[in-house]
């Protein structure tokens, strides 16, 4: 994701996408700005799969640099929290949280310690998901031969830049999590794309890239305490399915 993501800033934002969202009291106004995106450069096995990066601002700090709570924290569904350190003057914090491999919602909480400040819930924030297996049926491909996947509605007739098989199992002592990139010249996003297995073996995740890029930008779905909150994915990616190759 960090090397295909544009970021948005929060500061464009504030004010623009308040859907949902309502100012907590007497906490100062604080905004949240979620962007979520795959990992295309895992640094372990576990940080295989999208990320989510947590933009936490607070608006009025850009001209008024009032005190923050040393024990400010973020937390995504059941991931461990992260503390939130505004260093100086400093108005917003990015925190960023790996491995999510399930079609699910996400929670985020800020806190002050264990009470709770506000709260956004996002329902579908992995759209990548709803790409989907074609053939083979158990995802067993021999080394060589084609898997074939069907990418998520609607179908737009994007050029497919390629696919990339994430490597499940654990690499050799000393190698990091690695992937094999897979050229697919002609594909289109609105028919089934046939991908070529590698010479590699092993359980993988699969997902596939598409041109040209863009963005999609959602309110919370359900939240409390935030002033605005907006989430953003791109449509760039499609996937993960697991696979495995075989010799």
């Amino acid at each position: 994701m960090n090397s295909v993501r544009t970021w948005v800033t929060l500061a464009a934002l504030l004010g623009a996408s308040a859907v949902g969202c309502s100012s907590p009291d007497p906490d100062p106004k604080v905004a949240l700005y979620t962007s979520v995106g795959w990992n295309d450069d895992p640094g372990t096995l576990d940080a295989i799969g999208y990320q989510v990066q947590v933009d936490i601002g607070w608006p009025d700090r850009a001209t008024d640099c009032f005190a923050l709570s040393p024990d400010l924290n973020v937390t995504v569904n059941d991931r461990a929290p992260k503390a939130i350190v505004a260093e100086g003057c400093r108005w917003d914090v990015l925190t960023t949280f790996d491995g999510f491999l399930k079609d699910e919602p996400i929670t985020i909480q800020l806190k002050d310690g264990a009470r709770l400040l506000a709260e956004a819930t996002y329902n579908r924030p992995f759209p990548g998901f709803d790409m989907q297996l074609v053939s083979p049926a158990d995802g067993t491909v021999r080394s060589g031969e084609k898997v074939a996947v069907a990418l998520p509605e609607p179908t737009f007739e994007r050029p497919v830049i390629g696919a990339m098989f994430y490597w499940r199992d654990p690499p050799p002592e000393g190698v990091p999590p690695f992937h094999s990139i897979v050229h697919t010249p002609g594909a289109r996003a609105s028919q089934p794309i046939e991908v070529t297995a590698p010479t590699l073996t092993g359980r993988a995740w699969l997902v596939v890239t598409a041109w040209p890029y863009s963005k999609s930008m959602f309110g919370a779905d359900a939240s409390s305490g935030f002033e605005s909150c907006v989430i953003t994915n791109p449509e760039l990616l499609s996937g993960p399915v697991a696979v495995e190759v075989v010799p």
